[in-house]
């Protein structure tokens, strides 16, 4: 029977803004799967000290099944076994712990400004990372050693019901990873492009008005009083020639003003991206402001534009 088998490493991408109540309720998951990967342990124990009775035979084994299970226990790499709990900063300090909850209460916490977060169980060959890092893309990197399929799948479903909650919708990673500095310039030049279309140099412009003149003339029929006139709009047609006195009314298309500062409004808001941010100490503001403003810039000014028009529409 085929059978689905999930990666024991993978990445999500942020933003990720994690705050005391997301923590909180990540804790309550890794005391799941640290009871997980003990059970594991455990089965992983008694299935070698079985081994290891039928192996010798039970009435020529000297020791107990429990003297073996502890000797197995001292072996490498069942010997191994380990929890910890890092919050670290960009100018390398930590603060470590092995409960996430316990860290969550530490008096430091207040006056740090946390850049990633790193958690580790270990027991045995069976182990469990979880790394969350506001550098690079902010990314979620999850890794399990786990070689019993049905208890990776109970640590995968549990971690993956917090992810599913708390995890940057695809619009935000979009907006998040968006090469705001390539737009801009673009923009720019379209910008510059436009100007350079509408604002014509004089001679232009007073060749339109020669333009208009010409034709003017030539619609009512050139009279002799008007011959110096046609003479004098020829000349300066094709000489070039353009008044000192020449003040051109430049006339910019209101549609294009309004297009152009709607479109540097959009990339002034989307150049404050937001970040995945660990909202503990210091960056707890930060990730409550990245909380609202994203709410901004998706929801409400597009609702506040489009809903007029909607309005308008229907009455």
């Amino acid at each position: 029977m085929a059978k689905l088998i999930a990666p024991s490493k993978y990445e999500i991408k942020g933003p990720w803004l994690v705050q005391d109540k997301e923590l909180e309720e990540l804790n309550e998951v890794l005391v799941k799967i640290e009871g997980k990967i003990y059970d594991a342990y455990e089965e992983l124990v008694n299935q070698k000290a079985s081994e290891v009775m039928l192996e010798s035979g039970k009435e020529n084994n000297e020791l107990s099944l429990d003297e073996i299970r502890e000797e197995i226990k001292g072996s490498y790499p069942l010997n191994k076994a380990s929890k910890s709990v890092v919050l670290g900063s960009q100018d390398g300090k930590k603060i470590t712990d092995e409960s996430l909850l316990s860290l969550l209460k530490d008096k430091y916490l207040n006056d740090f400004s946390p850049t990633k977060l790193q958690i580790e169980i270990i027991r045995g060959p069976f182990e469990f990372s979880l790394n969350i890092s506001s550098q690079y893309d902010g990314v979620l990197e999850v890794n399990l050693k786990m070689d019993n399929e049905n208890i990776a799948d109970d640590i995968n479903y549990a971690l993956k019901k917090w992810i599913k909650q708390y995890k940057p919708k695809r619009v935000h990673q979009i907006w998040s990873s968006f090469d705001l500095g390539f737009v801009s310039s673009v923009f720019i030049i379209l910008l510059l492009i436009s100007i350079s279309s509408v604002i014509m140099p004089d001679r232009s412009l007073y060749k339109a008005e020669l333009l208009k003149k010409s034709e003017a003339l030539l619609n009512n029929g050139i009279s002799n009083t008007e011959v110096c006139e046609a003479l004098e709009v020829i000349l300066e047609l094709e000489s070039g020639h353009v008044p000192k006195s020449f003040k051109p009314e430049v006339k910019i298309d209101k549609t294009f003003v309004k297009v152009s500062l709607i479109l540097i409004f959009i990339v002034i808001l989307l150049s404050i991206k937001p970040r995945t941010t660990i909202g503990l100490g210091k960056k707890e503001r930060i990730a409550k402001f990245y909380k609202v403003w994203i709410n901004i810039v998706l929801i409400f000014i597009p609702a506040s534009i489009i809903l007029p028009i909607i309005i308008g529409n229907l009455f």
